[in-house]
């Protein structure tokens, strides 16, 4: 996340990603503490604490939201974390 530093004032992060609560975590084959693969490698965020990084690295977060149900994809429901962070 150091890259972070280097982004422009004003510039805006929208990101979406699964976190740590995302039940395919548990059924990955662990590579590392927030790591794990299935039929390919993720890494899972803990949310809280990106949250706070975030804050850290200069940025507002102007919105975020954790939950299921965002995109739901035939059998997969993940838990995912969005976020739109400006730097301030």
């Amino acid at each position: 996340m150091n890259f972070l530093r280097s982004v422009k004032s004003q510039a805006k992060l929208l990101l979406e990603f699964r976190t740590d609560k995302d039940p395919m975590f548990k059924k990955s084959l662990a590579v590392g503490a927030q790591e794990g693969v299935t039929d390919h490698y993720r890494r899972y965020i803990n949310f809280e604490t990106f949250i706070k990084n975030l804050t850290t690295y200069g940025f507002q977060v102007a919105y975020q939201h954790e939950d299921q149900g965002l995109s739901v994809h035939g059998d997969d429901n993940p838990f995912l974390g969005r976020v739109v962070a400006i730097k301030d």
